[in-house]
């Protein structure tokens, strides 16, 4: 009898072996059965859904980020047409003004219209206040004057470079400067006032 015994257990081993691999078999295709089950079902009721028409569409969708920068033009095209079209403008106002006014840049100019003899030409007789005026303003009121636009006009183009480039600190930029802003605008309307 324990002939028999060592004999069985001897020729169990490998039958045991080999029907754990089948039964591992078996629950991996009974897996994969199951897997193509539910994808044949979700096929077969978006094809439904389909002939008949109503089948949903649903996309999630991430909202868009804040844009500060233009996408077109470019700022630089911007900064030239801007700076060619004041160009042509204030020329064109000194082409228009030449034209309108009458009076006479030279002598030749002047016998050439006039159509008369010219003697001599005698300058301008200025007062003494006159003079004083007058280099008051070619050496401190047109040089202030150019240097106060060409400021406005940096500090223009940095608010517009800024804003576009780094819009968290020129707002916080502008918060700082705002009472001082303020103050200097009361300023000028108390100035104003008294003149």
């Amino acid at each position: 009898m324990l002939e028999r015994y060592n004999t069985a257990q001897t020729h169990f081993l490998p039958v045991a072996r080999e029907f754990g691999q089948l039964s591992g078999q078996i629950e991996q295709v009974d897996k994969e059965q199951r897997l193509w089950q539910s994808n044949l079902g979700a096929i077969q009721m978006a094809l439904a859904a389909e002939r008949s028409g109503t089948r949903t569409n649903l996309e999630v969708v991430r909202a868009a980020e804040p844009v500060y920068r233009p996408v077109w033009p470019a700022l630089w095209h911007v900064f030239v047409l801007a700076l060619g079209g004041g160009l042509a403008f204030g020329i064109s106002l000194v082409i228009i003004a030449a034209r309108l006014t009458r009076s006479f840049h030279s002598a030749e100019e002047a016998r050439g219209e006039l159509g008369l003899p010219i003697l001599g030409v005698i300058g301008p007789i200025l007062t003494p206040a006159t003079r004083r005026l007058r280099a008051v303003r070619r050496y401190i009121l047109a040089p202030a004057t150019i240097a106060l636009l060409l400021l406005i006009i940096v500090l223009a183009a940095t608010g517009v470079v800024m804003s576009t480039h780094c819009p968290g600190r020129y707002a916080q930029i502008l918060e700082h400067l705002a009472p001082t802003t303020r103050a200097m605008w009361q300023g000028v309307q108390n100035l104003l006032g008294l003149i």
